[in-house]
């Protein structure tokens, strides 16, 4: 079973990726470009929240979701955010020339269900590899103020590299798109899940400090804590990939992910911009 949290400083980047890859979850502490990060979070957190962990109790659904639609895009469109970002991944030890990244996500996590809507809501239990079939694909989650068991990220360690009942073969990016743009996305799942509880194994919640970021590898299986605590949850999260690991095919195991797609189009270089599927011509 892989570590449920280990510390890592100065590690460099291949020994890095390499223990992610076999399964690590890393936890890196003290770095001044997290806080920045964090604490810009929280500036745009409270421009759109009077009070952000307590909103569901003040706030009616339609108003709640409103604010957290518009919190989501100016934080996806932000370049300061993309640039804080950045310098956090660099201090983690990534070697930013050959890092290619996915859209930088604030993720609004509210207490019970009246609050929940398509992009605001519980993750069921899945493998982000399922729907990437990028098994380079690292993980990155830190909380912007403090979680519990009961409102943060949960890992099913036991499911690590052993196969886990899922439908991803009966989803497609390329599907999920269309609908999407055609405004039709409700009726499609926005990713594939796990479909058997049993081979799930007991869930480990992740409790990073706010401050610490996380780093674990797409081929967990993992999902949200469903939130019963009255507190809303907030949190930033990020997905990266090697292009160097990419190319030499190293990576996490992969037991059971169908899709029919890898998805390149989800990742651009995190200073050119330029698609990872260019990178796969040169």
């Amino acid at each position: 079973m892989p570590d449920p949290v280990d510390l890592a400083h100065g590690m460099p980047p291949e020994r890095l990726q390499a223990r992610i890859f076999a399964g690590d979850i890393l936890v890196f502490r003290g770095l001044a470009p997290v806080r920045a990060l964090v604490s810009q979070a929280d500036r745009m957190i409270r421009a759109h929240f009077a009070n952000p962990e307590q909103a569901t109790r003040h706030m009616d659904p339609a108003s709640f979701l409103q604010a957290a639609g518009a919190l989501r895009r100016a934080y996806g469109r932000s370049a300061e955010v993309s640039c804080l970002w950045r310098e956090a991944l660099a201090a983690c030890g990534l070697v930013m020339d050959r890092t290619y990244w996915d859209r930088r996500r604030l993720r609004v996590n509210p207490s019970g269900a009246r609050h929940h809507g398509p992009q605001v809501a519980n993750l069921p239990a899945h493998r982000d590899s399922w729907g990437a079939n990028l098994p380079q694909q690292i993980n990155w989650w830190a909380p912007v103020y403090p979680v519990t068991a009961g409102r943060s990220l949960l890992i099913h360690l036991d499911a690590w590299a052993r196969p886990v009942e899922n439908d991803s073969a009966t989803w497609d990016i390329e599907e999920f798109r269309r609908r999407r743009a055609a405004g039709h996305g409700a009726g499609y799942p926005p990713l594939p899940t796990a479909t058997r509880p049993a081979d799930w194994g007991e869930a480990t919640p992740i409790l990073p400090r706010p401050g610490d970021l996380i780093a674990f590898s797409a081929a967990h299986l993992h999902a949200s804590a469903v939130n019963r605590t009255g507190r809303t949850r907030f949190n930033i999260e990020g997905r990266t990939l090697d292009l160097a690991e990419w190319r030499a095919g190293r990576g996490a195991p992969t037991p059971d992910g169908a899709a029919p797609h890898v998805a390149l189009r989800w990742f651009s270089h995190c200073e050119t911009g330029t698609p990872l599927e260019t990178a796969q011509e040169q």
